[in-house]
């Protein structure tokens, strides 16, 4: 665990260099995942700028994935400066508040942004309207589907969980670890069947930018 430092030994989490490498670990880790994240709201953005230009040609809905990514770090920055105002009254539960209220900004100023581009289509397969509300939608269920797994995680990392796997039989704690996959396979359904009942396959590609949009404050529930 390290050798000993101004007479602290190496086990103790006191100790300079356990702090150091615990640090180092964490941020190795944080870039590793950001480095993800990038890469997943990168190829969903173009998906999501190419789907309507080979299906309909609207030059609104190939731009509304460019600006829902940029509403996104802002309310995300906001929501950051939040944080920080209040860990000074609860830290408990600091960090959750600012994601909700983020996550609130976030969509309410998607909901101008998508009136205000007034975009409506028609399915080329069923022939059936879309209207403007339905690209809203379909990024609102994904945001709130992203709330969702970074709220899922949190739980099933923390206290009580851990609690059932350290104190009974194999077999529960394969059903806790079963659990942590379906809970959000379920949701990831969920919010397909929603994006694509108000804005087709349009509202699916639109649906993961809105979750990727503001991921940078979901994650911040299980850092």
């Amino acid at each position: 665990m390290g050798e000993t430092a101004a007479g602290i030994p190496g086990a103790d989490e006191h100790n300079p260099g356990r702090i150091a490498d615990d640090m180092s670990d964490k941020t190795g880790k944080t870039m590793e995942a950001g480095a993800y994240v990038l890469g997943a709201i990168g190829a969903t953005l173009e998906v999501a700028r190419t789907a309507p230009a080979l299906v309909f040609s609207r030059t609104a809905a190939v731009a509304l994935p460019l600006l829902t990514v940029a509403v996104g770090p802002i309310t995300s920055l906001m929501g950051v400066g939040l944080t920080k105002a209040l860990e000074r009254s609860h830290s408990t539960s600091a960090r959750r508040d600012a994601v909700l209220v983020a996550v609130g900004l976030f969509l309410i100023a998607m909901y101008f942004v998508v009136k205000t581009m007034g975009i409506t289509f028609a399915s080329p397969s069923s022939g059936r309207l879309y209207t403007t509300a339905g690209p809203w939608i379909a990024i609102m269920s994904g945001t709130i589907v992203g709330v969702a797994f970074a709220l899922v995680a949190e739980y099933y990392t923390g206290f009580p969980p851990a609690r059932r796997m350290a104190s009974a039989r194999r077999i529960v704690r394969i059903a806790v670890g079963v659990e942590t996959a379906t809970i959000p396979l379920l949701l990831t359904g969920v919010g397909i069947f929603i994006s694509y009942r108000f804005s087709g396959l349009y509202g699916i590609g639109i649906s993961a930018v809105g979750m990727l949009a503001t991921v940078g404050m979901t994650m911040l529930i299980s850092a």
